[in-house]
C-alpha cells in the first residue's frame, strides 16, 4: 500500500499476440536501456509529485542499470 512495484522486461509480442522474452539487438541496447531508465524516473518524480506514491523494482524485473 502507498506506492507500486515495477516490473521491466525485455521482449515482443508475436503475432498471437503473446509476450516472447527475446535479447535486444546489440545496437539499439543503450537507446533502449536510456529510454526505459528516463521513463522510470519520471515514472517515480510522477507519482511522488501528484499522489505521493513511490514506486519500486520487483525483484524479477530486467535491471537497466
Amino acid at each position: 500500500e502507498g506506492g507500486f512495484t515495477a516490473k521491466y522486461h525485455i521482449g515482443k509480442y508475436n503475432k498471437e499476440g503473446k509476450w516472447v522474452s527475446e535479447a535486444l539487438p546489440q545496437k539499439v541496447v543503450e537507446e533502449v536501456y536510456f529510454t526505459q531508465s528516463t521513463f522510470h524516473q519520471k515514472l517515480i518524480d510522477t507519482l511522488a509529485e501528484h499522489f505521493k506514491l513511490e514506486v519500486e523494482y520487483h525483484t524479477e524485473s530486467f535491471d537497466f542499470a
